[in-house]
């Protein structure tokens, strides 16, 4: 039997709302979960460009590498890819030493949308408030007063309107 084979008209007409009530429902959850998925990408992706941004802007400033690096970029990730260059020169197999390495790439912890967001908010901090810079913008600032008059605000959604 189909949810259309009915007795009566009225029967069908609620049948047919209940239908489709039950369909805007499951659509709504689908979208909702792309949404949520395609955030989490975005998120993922800003956390590196910013990563990246923090990293440029510490260099040209004279400041100390810091914890708020790309991963890759990090004094200890440059040590243990020496390390590695220098045994694969004796390793078994080729290959066999890149697999021991880290892949950067990868980053799990930027899957969890709580720590990626956290993540992003140091970031954000750290270039707005040191280096008076926006990753939104895409520029420097001469200083917080130009900062404050000239960008629209610390948010993507500021910036869009």
């Amino acid at each position: 039997a189909h949810w259309w084979d009915t007795k009566t008209w009225e029967e069908f007409e609620q049948r047919l709302k209940h239908r489709d009530r039950a369909e805007a429902a499951l659509r709504k959850h689908f979208f909702i979960g792309l949404r949520a998925r395609f955030e989490g990408r975005k998120v993922r992706y800003m956390v590196r460009s910013a990563e990246r941004s923090v990293e440029h802007c510490d260099r040209n400033s004279g400041l100390p590498e810091g914890e708020l690096w790309p991963p890759e970029s990090r004094q200890a990730a440059r040590e243990l890819e020496e390390e590695a260059a220098k045994a694969r020169a004796t390793e078994p197999f080729p290959g066999a030493v890149d697999a021991t390495l880290p892949n950067y790439a990868e980053r799990p912890e930027l899957d969890n949308p709580g720590i990626a967001i956290v993540r992003l908010l140091q970031l954000m901090t750290h270039l707005r408030t040191v280096h008076l810079y926006c990753i939104y913008c895409g520029c420097k600032y001469d200083s917080a007063d130009d900062m404050d008059r000239n960008c629209p605000g610390i948010t993507e959604e500021e910036h869009d309107e």
